[in-house]
């Protein structure tokens, strides 16, 4: 069940957030693809504080992938935590038990080609062969993706890519995060975006070759920019705000995944709610007394008109880096 609850995570958030990562027009460093591996400490990006008279909110801006073997201090976020009451940390997608059961049902529709039909017997010419150079590029053989939807094929290829260029996944902050706050007894609450039950229905229903659009958004962010996703990291990683927002316009996702079965629900509707759901939790957190801890993706923190910018216009006090 953890297996198919990151593959549905990925479909609305991981892959489209990378995307969105590698697609700025910036001067990214180049990028040595057979670099070691060094363990450093690395700083991260200071902490934004939002408060009002008698309530504060810390605030860390988190990517998906960092370089990997980086030590993260973490000491601000300790001390801010031996003093606060809440933390605050995303849950894309809430799963229910009657969740688990509809998985137990209808997990092969969502994730697998429906009818066990191989992606070469309907994906465009063009865009099988993209996929197939890239696939022989990263040492994966293409029985392993036949017969997965477009868009897990490409989420595959792309978590191989990122390897490949010394990127791991982000989510270690999260997991030091909240292993600190059970350190300092502080209570962790998940800030959903939606339940799982939509997303299932319309991935279950999904047309075949619906999610094409999306499998060539993910080949173009491997094919030409990985030295911008790896620039990205290392932004974050020394602490580089002012680099870090030159990666926080996003492109235009909805042709990944542009309309999930038919059922006009669009990244973007997700991503838009998501930050609705993010304004009212820290809102209601900053109407009572006390210092709290939120951990939240720097691609809805800080785009422009994102959730940084609303709490501004919100009328709340934001210092920061």
């Amino acid at each position: 069940m953890r297996t198919m609850k990151w593959m549905l995570a990925a479909a609305c958030f991981g892959s489209a957030s990378l995307i969105h990562a590698g697609a700025q027009e910036v001067s990214a460093p180049p990028v040595a693809l057979d670099q070691d591996v060094i363990v450093v400490e690395a700083p991260g990006p200071e902490l934004w504080r939002v408060h009002d008279r008698d309530s504060e909110i810390f605030i860390l801006a988190t990517i998906n992938a960092l370089p990997r073997g980086f030590r993260w201090n973490s000491r601000p976020i300790a001390a801010v935590l031996e003093r606060a009451d809440r933390l605050y940390v995303s849950e894309p997608i809430s799963f229910g038990l009657d969740d688990v059961a509809r998985l137990l049902v209808t997990r092969r529709d969502a994730v697998r080609n429906p009818d066990g039909l191989p992606l070469k017997d309907y994906l465009p010419t063009s865009l099988y062969q993209r996929l197939e150079a890239t696939a022989a590029q990263e040492g994966l053989a293409m029985d392993d993706l036949e017969l997965w939807r477009p868009y897990i094929a490409g989420g595959r290829l792309l978590g191989a890519a990122l390897q490949d260029v010394g990127l791991d996944s982000g989510a270690v902050i999260v997991r030091e995060t909240r292993r600190l706050a059970r350190r300092a007894r502080v209570r962790v609450e998940e800030v959903e975006a939606m339940r799982a039950r939509p997303l299932i229905d319309a991935l279950n229903a999904m047309p075949i070759g619906r999610d094409n659009a999306c499998l060539a958004l993910q080949l173009e962010a491997i094919e030409v920019q990985l030295p911008a996703l790896r620039a990205r990291a290392d932004a974050w990683a020394g602490g580089d705000v002012a680099a870090l927002r030159n990666f926080s316009t996003l492109v235009d996702s909805s042709a990944c995944l542009s309309s999930l079965g038919g059922s006009g629900l669009t990244f973007r509707d997700v991503e838009n709610r998501f930050m609705a759901t993010w304004l009212t939790t820290l809102s209601e957190g900053l109407s009572r007394p006390g210092t709290r801890l939120a951990l939240i993706s720097a691609d809805i923190f800080l785009r422009p008109n994102g959730l940084l910018q609303q709490l501004r216009a919100a009328g709340y006090a934001v210092e920061g880096p």
